[in-house]
């Protein structure tokens, strides 16, 4: 086209930029099967994509409007394959917290990163928080995001290679988006914490009822939340859950810590009412166990000012029975159901998290440092240790050697084996046809191997087997041996069962973290490594190496997992030495105050951060930073 015609059509690089967003998002899924583009079919890939570049033409890139083909995309398209420096000239408002006095800023560059100077109140400031993030396309990143937190109580000013720039609201072009002005002050939240506020029903939300009968019924269940008896029950409420049917992970154990030595905080826990663990819970004594998704929970969740999870799953942040009558109002923290150690940023980057757990120094570094392709920056983000930890410290120094009597066997999930979440819950209706899928098939061979077997004799040890919780439903047609004990997450003390470990077996779960934790030796069965590791499952390789940094050796096959766990079962019931130096290396405290440390980061986030406005009277105003020096926090028990 561009022989004959001396131009390339403006229709061609349409089409053209539609063909390739088909790319883009292959690659931009949550696990990435349908991308081939890694290695030298990568490296390929980006010469081609250099080549196609040169026809198209900067406003055509600009201007070509399709859902597919978000700004991130574009930017990357246009200036990620040249070799020139680029950046936006403008800053991002990404998001404001009103609560703490913040707002984070962003702009997008490649190449040299630009010098960036920042002034608050026509003062030269140092922004609170700055971490730059990647955006990795075919294994070669080709844009960066630098996000900055600085205060949002007073006029700033920004500027890059030492030109002021504008603020916007969004990455789009001015004629695509509507500006609006920076705000100079924020207006903290009064004494009184605001319930949530009611949406207007439609038809289309209405259920088995007429809308204005159903618009009735939204109107009553908001008198009552908003009534002096509720608000006086469930005002300021911190509800704690983990899955919505089951619990007994790091959720449940901070409720308890919370109810043994900070009765002056209002927490509520809540689960499927009829679970095992719901009637486990009401067992305890305790009476602030709330039935997920009844009317009282509704009630519960229209005053709260805290979620508290260790699942950061839709059902869970934005559960569609109250996000129908209610806009949430509370702040998020995700406790984490295990210690992320893979690329998991395509789907943890669009949750609303306002306060991020990690338990180990290189998890903290990955997602809260600067090159990593999470958004999340060392405001949200917080080194404390998982709640359930302080339970493995206690399990583990009840339990004596003799009575770690288990070969624990306990495999992660597979993504391309999982059927579609039931709407509103975290339940998966699995086919039995799973049961002959190459990974049920290999762990079926492991717990029928006659060498595993003579392993756990010769050591005085039992075989167990806990499937993942998805797997769960189909356990009891695996046609499991006799001599293995079958077990499940719900209604077991699971950090019991890790302590009663002498061996972990596992493939690539963050449950082997909980037995490094205990000082137990792990075996790493990974039969299916190449399509897990090329995004099979969901996210795809982080910063975690199972060979460099795992807590015991990894096998590849039936014969390699027997070998191995029969050599580390003989060592005894601790890692060798080489395993132990690398547990010793991964967490910070293994002290057993997790939850005094996560509470004391939650009551945190309402406090505002003040900016102070001097050091002394000779030096100039500065902005507070937090890393490297003491908080300032507005805090009453302070």
């Amino acid at each position: 086209s561009k022989e004959a015609l001396g131009r390339t059509p403006v229709w061609l690089q349409n089409y053209i930029l539609y063909e390739l967003s088909w790319y883009f998002s292959a690659e931009t899924k949550m696990s990435g099967t349908d991308t081939a583009a890694h290695g030298e079919t990568a490296t390929q890939f980006h010469e081609l994509l250099g080549q196609i570049r040169a026809y198209l033409d900067d406003h055509i890139i600009e201007s070509y409007w399709q859902s597919r083909f978000p700004q991130d995309w574009r930017q990357a398209l246009m200036h990620g394959e040249s070799n020139e420096s680029w950046h936006t000239p403008y800053f991002v408002l990404q998001r404001t917290d009103s609560r703490q006095g913040l707002m984070h800023l962003a702009y997008r560059y490649v190449g040299e990163r630009p010098e960036e100077a920042v002034t608050f109140r026509g003062i030269s400031i140092r922004p609170m928080y700055a971490k730059t993030r990647t955006y990795e396309y075919f294994d070669k990143v080709l844009l960066r995001e630098r996000i900055i937190v600085v205060s949002a109580r007073g006029a700033v000013g920004v500027q890059l290679n030492g030109r002021p720039v504008e603020i916007r609201t969004s990455w789009l072009n001015p004629s695509n988006y509507q500006r609006r002005g920076v705000p100079t002050s924020e207006v903290l939240p009064s004494s009184k914490w605001p319930v949530a506020s009611l949406r207007k029903p439609t038809a289309a939300t209405a259920r088995k009822t007429t809308p204005l009968i159903q618009a009735w019924k939204d109107h009553l269940t908001v008198k009552l939340a908003t009534s002096r008896i509720v608000t006086k029950f469930f005002a300021h409420s911190w509800v704690l859950m983990d899955r919505i049917h089951d619990s007994d992970d790091s959720a449940e154990i901070l409720f308890r810590y919370l109810r043994k030595t900070r009765p002056e905080i209002n927490a509520w826990f809540t689960v499927e009412r009829g679970t095992p663990d719901w009637k486990r819970l009401k067992a305890d004594g305790y009476k602030r166990i709330i039935a997920h998704g009844s009317f009282l929970w509704i009630l519960l969740m229209a005053n709260a000012e805290h979620l508290i999870s260790s699942h950061v799953d839709s059902p869970i942040v934005r559960p569609p029975k109250f996000v129908r009558i209610f806009r949430p109002s509370w702040r998020f923290t995700f406790l984490q159901h295990g210690v992320i150690k893979d690329d998991i940023s395509r789907w943890l980057n669009s949750k609303s998290i306002d306060l991020f757990i990690t338990s180990t120094v290189a998890e903290h570094a990955y997602i809260a440092g600067d090159e990593s392709p999470y958004r999340f920056t060392a405001k949200e983000v917080k080194l404390a240790e998982l709640p359930r930890f302080d339970q493995l410290r206690k399990k583990q120094e009840q339990v004596a050697p003799e009575d770690q009597d288990l070969i624990l066997i306990a495999p992660t999930w597979r993504n391309w084996l999982a059927a579609p979440l039931a709407v509103g819950s975290q339940r998966r209706d699995l086919p039995e046809s799973i049961l002959d899928s190459d990974y049920a098939q290999n762990w079926m061979q492991l717990l029928k191997s006659k060498s595993v077997r003579e392993t756990a004799e010769k050591h005085g040890l039992k075989i167990a087997f806990m499937p993942h919780p998805n797997l769960q439903g189909l356990q009891q047609k695996m046609d499991l041996p006799d001599y293995v004990l079958p077990l499940t997450y719900t209604g077991n003390d699971i950090q019991l069962l890790f302590a009663r470990a002498a061996v972990l077996v596992t493939d690539y779960s963050s449950v082997a973290f909980n037995a490094a934790y205990m000082n137990r030796p792990v075996v790493y069965f990974q039969f299916d490594s190449e399509r897990v590791f090329s995004g099979g499952h969901v996210g795809s390789a982080g910063y975690f190496s199972y060979e460099r940094d795992g807590f015991g050796p990894v096998a590849y096959d039936l014969a390699g997992a027997e070998s191995e766990l029969s050599v580390v079962t003989d060592f005894g019931k601790t890692p060798q030495p080489e395993y132990a130096q690398r547990i010793s290396r991964t967490f910070k405290y293994r002290d057993g105050k997790a939850c005094r440390r996560v509470t004391d980061h939650i009551l945190a986030l309402n406090q505002p951060v003040l900016i102070r406005q001097s050091w002394s009277q000779k030096t100039t105003p500065q902005a507070f930073q937090p890393e490297t020096e003491e908080a300032v926090i507005l805090d009453p028990r302070v």
